[in-house]
């Protein structure tokens, strides 16, 4: 793997808080936070424009977070695997 990005969902009462549970989350699982691009609240109707997003939003709401790695290869920079 070359490298990727981090999608993180969470139900964190704030920002900060939210950062910290991403930040956790993607540590453990033996990567690095190099920066963060972008956070935002999102909400139902917004996750619902897409199939992939309504899902991982509904299922933050069961487990309190979810985290989407979506990797990509050496020889290119269009994700190709997501765990």
């Amino acid at each position: 793997m070359a490298g990727g990005f981090v999608n993180v969902y969470s139900t964190a009462h704030s920002e900060e808080e939210a950062l910290r549970i991403a930040s956790a989350e993607v540590s453990e699982a033996g990567w690095d936070v190099l920066a963060v691009e972008d956070s935002f609240l999102l909400s139902r109707e917004q996750a619902a424009t897409t199939p992939e997003s309504l899902e991982y939003f509904e299922q933050t709401l069961l487990d309190g977070v979810v985290v989407v790695f979506h990797t990509y290869p050496h020889d290119g920079e269009a994700p190709d695997v997501r765990h």
